[in-house]
């Protein structure tokens, strides 16, 4: 069928055969899914550099085909689960380029709860974090006497009220016992936990007020309605680094509380991966060892001795846990509407893209 709006975009994600949903940003951007039949299997696997034109021979119709013939957007290979290889467009078009794409004909339908959950773990788990350890928010931290390492950990740590660093260092399941204790109580030392929390949410306004201006200003206020529908419908007490993020409520300015609700999505999936991993009957050491390869291994205080012994069962029950994330995130986001969720997938792909091109709120 002909694509009948006007002014579409396309944010998503490339599934393994023959389905794709293509992330880019342009004027009004709605995620929809585009299938294309018999796409081949090596084509999902051709990485950096594939371009549309060249995707579309090999697997499209003749009719996007003949359409699409001139654009060639570079595409980035991003792989989540083994289940659904993704793809980015991060290319912003012209107005003429934008005219070629409304006449591809492509069979589109709107994201469900599932592909949601999958399509916004990756940008808002990048976005929600990028100020933590920024220039600005380091800067913030000297002036009460912190480095940023304290300062992240009294931080973030210090939206759960005034408790003692132990209990601090058990919510933080991710770290190794006890990393947290001293990163928070270096911090403690200094100031409070009230203080704390309070400067590194200003620390992540001045970041947002830094980065998502160029970001347009109804892809961010239709994140914050989203976020306000999905939010309200949530239990209380079960998450709580999101409780506490929540608990501070807005500022009013649409850059600053759509910033704000990135950070909640993180934490919201943080905490709901957590009951996951838990679930699984996974450690913190093999979690974290099995998470990206174990990037975040030492820098969440473990060290070579800690290393798990992992099999083949420890990484299945890992990759089961990863899939039990999402449908428990997608069993949350089924309370929003079509125009919702993908309000929620444009917004984290519009802000993830302005972190490699910040833009200045004027």
């Amino acid at each position: 069928m002909e694509i009948d709006d006007p002014d579409w975009g396309c944010p998503g994600a490339v599934g393994a055969v023959g389905v794709v949903v293509v992330r880019y940003a342009v004027a009004k951007v709605t995620p929809v899914n585009i299938h294309i039949d018999n796409a081949p299997t090596d084509l999902d696997r051709r990485g950096r550099g594939t371009n549309l034109t060249d995707a579309l021979q090999h697997g499209g119709g003749n009719g996007a085909r003949e359409h699409i013939a001139d654009l060639s957007p570079r595409v980035e290979f991003h792989e989540y689960s083994p289940a659904m290889t993704f793809w980015s467009l991060r290319q912003r078009y012209s107005t003429p380029e934008i005219a070629w794409w409304h006449r591809i004909s492509l069979y589109c339908s709107p994201m469900n709860s599932n592909e949601t959950a999958q399509a916004i773990a990756a940008p808002f788990g990048s976005v929600g974090m990028m100020y933590y350890f920024d220039p600005g928010t380091s800067a913030r931290g000297k002036e009460l006497d912190l480095d940023v390492v304290s300062f992240y950990a009294l931080g973030r740590g210090g939206v759960l009220g005034d408790i003692p660093a132990s209990e601090v260092d058990d919510i933080f399941f991710f770290f190794k016992t006890g990393a947290i204790t001293g990163m928070y109580g270096g911090g403690r030392a200094k100031q409070t936990a009230e203080i704390g929390a309070k400067a590194h949410l200003v620390a992540a306004e001045e970041y947002a007020q830094r980065t998502f201006g160029g970001v347009p200003t109804e892809t961010l206020a239709a994140l914050n309605d989203a976020c306000a529908t999905l939010f309200a419908t949530l239990p209380s007490g079960r998450w709580p680094i999101y409780d506490g993020y929540r608990a501070f409520g807005y500022s009013g300015d649409v850059i600053k509380d759509a910033f704000r609700n990135a950070i909640l999505l993180r934490e919201l999936r943080g905490g709901v991966h957590t009951d996951a991993i838990k679930a699984a009957n996974l450690s913190s050491a093999e979690a974290c060892f099995l998470d990206h390869d174990g990037v975040y291994f030492a820098l969440h205080g473990f060290q070579e001795e800690d290393k798990p012994a992992v099999t083949d069962e420890t990484r299945a029950r890992r990759l089961a846990a990863e899939e039990d994330t999402t449908v428990r995130m997608a069993n949350l986001l089924e309370v929003l509407t079509d125009a919702q969720r993908d309000a929620l997938v444009a917004a984290g792909n519009a802000m993830q893209a302005a972190l490699a091109s910040p833009v200045a709120a004027s």
